[in-house]
């Protein structure tokens, strides 16, 4: 919000373990609204992605969408349709709207 921008994310490329797997037939809710377990998350222009991931030193990362100029966030699924959790995480920042 305060950077003007939105993002896409690609529900098919984020992480998930195989644990998570087992526990659940609907594993990228969990992914996406629960749990503890914490990774981060950062922005990197594509021109320079080879060279980042040359680079890591063996610390992998993963793709997992973009960025655009349009606010909001969307999550595709692998057919590009939209996708809308089940579950919904803790908000640690209230919206001034909501305030």
């Amino acid at each position: 919000t305060a950077s003007g921008v939105g993002a896409t994310l690609d529900l098919d490329a984020l992480p998930v373990s195989p644990a998570l797997r087992e526990y659940t037939e609907r594993p990228e809710d969990y992914v996406l609204a629960g749990g503890d377990d914490y990774e981060l998350c950062f922005c990197i222009d594509p021109t320079v992605l080879d060279d980042v991931r040359e680079k890591s030193s063996g610390c992998g990362f993963s793709v997992i969408g973009t960025i655009h100029r349009e606010p909001g966030l969307t999550i595709r699924t692998r057919g590009g349709e939209a996708y809308h959790p089940a579950r919904r995480s803790w908000e640690h920042f209230m919206m001034e709207r909501e305030q």
